[in-house]
């Protein structure tokens, strides 16, 4: 059996956050950016989470996802 570690969930977030979040803000300080991050991204991010979560299961959700078995 091998081991396969992969990053696709931590890529897939700073893509969101690269083209989403910051792609209007490319004079942003380091200060501006942990902002952005801190007052839009992260709570939008769990918003999301929290949607997804609460629905019951074996529905359908964005993007042809289906939750099943939960």
């Amino acid at each position: 059996m091998v081991s396969i570690n992969t990053n696709n969930g931590t890529e897939r977030q700073n893509e969101s956050l690269k083209y989403q979040y910051l792609k209007d803000r490319n004079n942003n300080s380091l200060s501006g950016m942990i902002t952005t991050l801190a007052e839009e991204f992260l709570p939008d991010k769990y918003r999301r989470y929290r949607s997804v979560k609460d629905q019951p299961c074996n529905t359908s959700i964005s993007d042809g996802i289906t939750l099943s078995g939960c």
